[in-house]
């Protein structure tokens, strides 16, 4: 498992087409308030319906990342399906159907708070970005001082 929507499979990445899990880094909160690492609950009920199962994934285009976009089935079951309706991840444009299911019946993330995991991957962007920002402003002038400070003091 490589994540919460993604295998591994003779060094081949196969993205689950159709679903979106949480960043592995990403947290959320239990129904409670308390946070959890909702990123690696994904990974392990993805963990889980595949550990012992002989899914066969298929597929032919790839994502923006290189990833084979891929459907798995073990006869009528889906995993993508699958992992909608346990409510680790969310369906994303494929399975809404199931989406809304467990939503109604609070199913694993469905029962506390988070943001989408396309909301936590933006926000992270613009957060990197911000910080980014600030040190390419502050640095010139850091090192512009130190190397005005370095050659005054004779070093």
């Amino acid at each position: 498992m490589i994540d919460g929507d993604t295998l591994s499979a003779d060094g081949e990445r196969l993205r689950i087409e159709g679903i979106d899990a949480p960043e592995l880094a990403q947290v959320c909160k239990a129904a409670d308030g308390s946070p959890y690492a909702c990123g690696e609950e994904a990974r392990r009920a993805l963990a889980a319906l595949v550990s012992g199962r002989d899914f066969e994934c298929s597929g032919t285009g790839r994502d923006r990342y290189g990833r084979l976009l891929v459907v798995c089935k073990r006869g009528l079951d889906d995993l993508g399906d699958l992992l909608v309706k346990t409510g680790s991840v969310f369906a994303d444009g494929r399975y809404l159907a199931s989406e809304a299911k467990a939503r109604l019946a609070g199913e694993g993330i469905w029962r506390g708070e988070f943001e989408r995991p396309a909301d936590w991957r933006r926000r992270r962007q613009i957060e990197e970005a911000e910080l980014t920002g600030w040190v390419e402003a502050l640095l010139p002038r850091w090192l512009t001082h130190w190397f005005e400070d370095e050659r005054d003091n004779g070093r």
